[in-house]
């Protein structure tokens, strides 16, 4: 390797990055949710934008993400879901979940609602760029089950658990972790509400998806389908990679490999067994792995030894089998 090669950039040289990025990404034309100034888009979906926006005018810095309906999708269904997503933010009242703190309507006729914006990024990422250890992704890991027994204590489900959706940014030194996206979340008492069943209704991420999610759709899950997610999240959080069994084709899928295919998605294997079969692909990535977790790949392997009880349990095939909720994960930990 090349000796007059760049440092590798640090947890803060991203988070500035990611700041100087939204200050200069100015969109063309002056946008306006309400008090607050669109800046540029930081995600889309098939219903909605969301933008990093200032509510101190188009000079400031962002300080929010609004969450604006795209235009002409004003069936009575997406207007219902769109409303349900931002009611549901709004009973939610814990530091590790990322609500809904304004909402509106845009001159369009689409709707909106603001949240706070999180500077920081994925949780996998985040963790990797901090070089953190073992022990300190178990705590990490605490916060985001904090966050998500708080949304099952209120009987809300997110269904969409992943990397993604739980951003990592530091405050007073220390790393702390924000859930977000409950664009697919309902809550309890809502079950089959605006929630066809059925593996024609399939949304959320395959990789993530618990199989009673796969095979019946939305409707079908509990909360019981947000700790098989969780225990997904655990093991990559650990490991390096989504732990499940590798696909046929020999590809094996990354929450940073950008879009998936709607492939079924394969069965969870221990983390440790995730990691021995990156060794025998990528020796080299092996140590990379490790390094980014402050060890070797012997004293990983074993620590992850460790960890694979309670992912197994976690992502049991049968929910039944599994911790009811949140509040009994955090309960293990």
């Amino acid at each position: 390797m090349s000796t007059d090669e760049p440092p590798e950039p640090t947890l803060d040289d991203l988070l500035g990055s990611v700041r100087r990025d939204l200050r200069q990404g100015a969109l063309g034309r002056a946008l306006s949710c309400g008090p607050y100034t669109l800046i540029q888009v930081l995600g889309e979906g098939g219903v909605a934008q969301v933008f990093a926006a200032s509510k101190g005018g188009a000079g400031s810095g962002p300080t929010h993400a609004v969450k604006l309906m795209r235009p002409g999708l004003d069936s009575e269904d997406v207007l219902a879901r769109f409303e349900r997503e931002r009611a549901l933010l709004a009973r939610l009242h814990h530091p590790g979940i990322v609500t809904a703190c304004d909402a509106g309507m845009h001159p369009s006729g689409s709707p909106w609602f603001a949240m706070p914006l999180v500077h920081g990024p994925a949780i996998t990422v985040a963790a990797d760029l901090a070089r953190l250890g073992i022990g300190e992704r178990l705590d990490l890991f605490r916060q985001v089950v904090a966050a998500i027994a708080a949304a099952h204590g209120a009987g809300i489900i997110h269904r969409d658990l992943k990397p993604a959706n739980i951003l990592v940014e530091p405050v007073e030194r220390r790393l702390h972790a924000r859930v977000i996206d409950f664009g697919l979340a309902r809550a309890v008492c809502d079950a089959g509400r605006l929630t066809p069943s059925g593996a024609a209704h399939r949304m959320g991420t395959p990789d993530y998806m618990a199989p009673e999610q796969w095979e019946g759709g939305l409707a079908v899950c509990d909360a019981r389908a947000d700790v098989f997610a969780l225990g997904i999240v655990l093991g990559e959080l650990m490991c390096g990679c989504v732990p499940r069994l590798m696909p046929a084709d020999g590809e094996r899928s990354s929450a940073s490999n950008g879009p998936r295919t709607r492939r079924a998605p394969t069965a969870p294997i221990p983390p440790s067994a995730a990691l021995d079969a990156l060794s025998r692909q990528d020796a080299a990535r092996l140590d990379d792995i490790a390094k980014r977790r402050a060890t070797s790949p012997k004293a990983l392997r074993k620590a992850l030894l460790g960890l694979d009880p309670l992912v197994a349990r976690l992502t049991a095939n049968d929910p039944a089998d599994r911790p009811a909720d949140a509040s009994a994960v955090l309960a293990l930990l």
